[in-house]
């Protein structure tokens, strides 16, 4: 058996104003790294952090487990949200593709501009059997993984039981789930918020 803490990063630059930051590489704020601070207090230990490559992700994983090995995992990366990037909702509502992403964010008229929910999960379920692999390969029994609201929560719609709806998995900054992973097993199994 495995256990994995699954962590959003701290607050970064843009998250405040409710921004579609995606692959922008923003740091922590400062408000970010005290919830990281406070995060380290409650928060298991663990042997290994798997991060995503956005400094965000890094930067917290350092403060939660400061001196714990990181191993940088590409399919950890936020959704690529394409032309709305660093946008608010308020500056985008009245655009047509927009509107036509939040009627239908999986339409695939949109395939190449916005990464869609499916291909999101699809990728942070292939990042969790590399990270199953290595944890199992060096013989670890509870390992960090600290990524993206909505990484996060692609990928527990996809393998979380038990199953809720997506917006279910929904976490604050620093906020995540406690999770373990039984050898075989295709599924998470939720232990609760953390």
């Amino acid at each position: 058996m495995l256990r994995l803490v699954l962590l959003r990063h701290g607050e970064a630059e843009g998250n405040r104003e409710r921004r579609f930051l995606g692959l922008t590489d923003a740091p922590l704020t400062q408000a970010g790294e005290t919830q990281a601070a406070e995060a380290a207090q409650r928060i298991p230990a663990v042997e290994h952090v798997y991060v995503s490559p956005l400094r965000r992700c890094r930067q917290t994983a350092g403060l939660v487990w400061p001196g714990v090995e990181q191993t940088v995992v590409e399919g950890l990366r936020e959704t690529d949200f394409g032309p709305f990037e660093g946008k608010t909702h308020a500056e985008l509502k009245d655009e047509p593709l927009y509107r036509q992403w939040l009627a239908d964010p999986e339409n695939p008229a949109l395939a190449g501009l916005v990464e869609c929910e499916a291909d999101c999960a699809m990728r942070a379920e292939q990042a969790l059997r590399t990270m199953l692999q290595d944890s199992v390969t060096g013989g670890r029994g509870c390992v960090g993984v600290v990524s993206h609201g909505g990484t996060l929560m692609s990928l527990l719609n996809r393998c979380g039981r038990p199953a809720r709806p997506y917006y279910d998995w929904r976490m604050d900054n620093c906020g995540g789930w406690l999770v373990r992973w039984e050898d075989g097993s295709k599924q998470l199994t939720v232990e609760g918020r953390i």
